[in-house]
């Protein structure tokens, strides 16, 4: 009997402070799912936004094919003789078959100002794809 009148009056006591408590977990969960929606709409917004450049970028790259060919026109001569150059200078030890000696292709480096022109060519052609990259990642952080 004891312990039914100390158990009422712990539920009365307790009761509506536990009933307060559960309405404010319950508003901060309905927030919660609130605020996490949210959040999901706007990273699936994000992502279509992402897909769409993406998409834009790749067509914009594909309808480029004659500038393509045309940098590659430009440069293979220049990156072939960098190449000759290159390969004629080195030793080749331990290839079976072939015999070769520094310098016996006679590949002669172009004179002064022309190798140095031969090498800028080459260094466009990096230049020009690093700053694709740099670019590409630039927008990328500014679109975050």
């Amino acid at each position: 009997m004891l312990s039914g009148i100390i158990g009422g009056v712990i539920q009365w006591i307790t009761g509506p402070l536990l009933g307060y408590l559960g309405k404010l977990s319950d508003n901060d969960t309905a927030r919660f799912k609130a605020a996490t929606g949210a959040d999901r709409d706007v990273l699936v917004a994000q992502l279509q936004a992402n897909a769409a450049a993406w998409h834009d970028r790749a067509a914009m790259l594909s309808g480029l094919r004659v500038t393509q060919w045309l940098i590659f026109a430009a440069l293979a001569p220049a990156l072939y003789h960098q190449a000759l150059v290159f390969l004629d200078s080195c030793p080749f030890f331990g290839i079976p078959y072939f015999a070769h000696a520094q310098g016996s292709w006679r590949v002669a480096a172009l004179p002064g100002p022309y190798g140095e022109r031969e090498w800028s060519l080459i260094a466009s052609l990096l230049g020009i794809q690093t700053g694709l990259v740099g670019i590409g990642s630039f927008m990328r952080y500014l679109h975050k």
